[in-house]
């Protein structure tokens, strides 16, 4: 459970908050599969979708910088390549990985990159990976990071998000891009308070937070 400390306060990442109140269908799927392919396995699918995961970060970051790539491995590269073209739609950067939290609900996190995207100023963006195409039903938690943060830019900068973008990097397509409204954003929020507010009512033991500086 990763635990941001900030002016001498603990607050939950948005993950945190997001893992900690999955729906009981969700996971059961996830045991589900980790029954099916193996518990092993299944950790090290997990370990090499952060590493790979950290590394779209990084380069997304120094492209949309300008700053130098670095090298691109085999196991990142198909990403990547699915990825970029749709990083030239992406101008005025305002901010990447920026660390953010929101000090009345009580979380944080770190936000990918707030610039113009497709023409609209101040959109939230936030870049994954995947192995296969995903349906819109299956990332509600995608959408509710991104509005976790916007709010908490509201919070910290007075910036009003105008809209979200989700943009997944998948190997051998296009990278799939779903955007979020501003009237969808305001759904999504609601959902969100939900959530922070499950988490909270809930108690966890202190020796599993991980506080990260």
């Amino acid at each position: 459970m990763r635990y941001y400390q900030i002016e001498g306060k603990h607050y939950p990442s948005v993950t945190t908050i997001l893992s900690a109140t999955k729906p009981k269908t969700t996971e059961d799927a996830l045991e589900r599969w980790k029954n099916r392919i193996g518990v092993d396995v299944a950790k090290d699918k997990f370990l090499s979708a952060c590493a790979r995961g950290t590394a779209m970060h990084n380069l997304c970051e120094a492209h949309l910088l300008n700053r130098e790539l670095g090298e691109i491995t085999d196991h990142v590269k198909p990403y990547w390549e699915s990825i970029k073209p749709t990083l030239s739609q992406i101008t005025n950067v305002q901010m990447t990985e920026q660390r953010v939290h929101h000090p009345k609900l009580k979380y944080a996190g770190c936000l990918d990159a707030y610039a113009t995207f497709r023409g609209v100023e101040n959109t939230l963006i936030d870049f994954k990976s995947s192995d296969k195409k995903k349906d819109s039903k299956w990332i509600t938690d995608y959408f509710l990071q991104v509005v976790a943060y916007s709010a908490a830019v509201k919070e910290l900068f007075d910036i009003s998000t105008n809209q979200a973008a989700i943009i997944i990097g998948v190997p051998n397509h296009k990278a799939q891009v779903f955007v979020l409204t501003r009237e969808l954003m305001l759904v999504y929020w609601q959902l969100w308070k939900n959530r922070v507010k499950q988490f909270y009512s809930k108690s966890y033991d202190d020796s599993l937070k991980v506080l990260v500086e």
